[in-house]
């Protein structure tokens, strides 16, 4: 849904196979623009960064299942 369509799916799938093309040189200006904000602040600044990573290999998808039926905390 992001590409709206197959074909900009496809270009998407092309361009980020392509080994000319790197995750820093893609994000490069991102992070440029991150250290010209961080720079122009004046005081305190909150950084919220999210690590969580998920993994949807098929091999991890077998072990996916019901933990248990009791709730945590609840009397």
């Amino acid at each position: 849904m992001a590409c709206q369509d197959w074909s900009n799916t496809k270009a998407a799938y092309r361009f980020l196979s392509n080994g000319r093309v790197s995750e820093a040189e893609i994000l490069a200006g991102h992070f440029q623009a991150t250290r010209e904000r961080f720079a122009a602040t004046k005081g305190w600044m909150l950084v919220v960064h999210d690590t969580t990573e998920l993994s949807f290999k098929r091999e991890s998808m077998q072990a996916v299942g019901m933990l248990g039926t009791s709730f945590v905390g609840r009397d």
